[in-house]
């Protein structure tokens, strides 16, 4: 896929942030596009997994590189599927935020997690990038208010 500013995950905030999703969905055993997932972020790109723990907050923060090498195996081994169900897109110029609520599913076992990705997203050398992503899944104390 590449770095091709004509490639269509690249065309605005909403196709790149469900680029995303198809990029880390699939069937058991099959095979990642580890390299377009790469391609819709920006090199100094950071992703931060939020999550309660207790009455803690525990946060986590990785490079591109560190969360496919964390994913890969549970992503190959699961038939795991990550979904929209909406995605809001606020942006000024060549930035834009995408605020986007999640479902996901291995499986087998149907939904595992619900909750939300909030991308921080620039435009530059002719398309749209990934600079910052924060997620974090439902708990007993934080609910997605969702009915999907």
């Amino acid at each position: 896929m590449g770095q091709n500013p004509s490639n269509k995950d690249y065309e605005n905030p909403e196709k790149l942030a469900l680029a995303l999703l198809e990029t880390i969905s699939g069937k058991k055993g099959e095979p990642r596009d580890w390299e377009r997932f790469q391609n819709l972020f920006t090199p100094d790109a950071q992703l931060h997994a939020i999550r309660l723990k207790g009455d803690s907050i525990i946060h986590q923060s990785f490079s591109v590189e560190e969360f496919i090498e964390r994913t890969k195996p549970f992503y190959s081994a699961n038939g795991f599927r990550e979904y929209a169900f909406e995605t809001e897109v606020k942006s000024f110029g060549h930035i834009a935020q995408v605020f986007q609520p999640y479902g996901a599913s291995v499986e087998g076992k149907g939904e595992i997690a619900r909750g939300v990705n909030v991308y921080e997203m620039v435009f530059k050398k002719g398309r749209w990038w990934i600079s910052y992503l924060n997620y974090e899944a439902e708990s007993e104390k934080v609910r997605l208010n969702i009915k999907k």
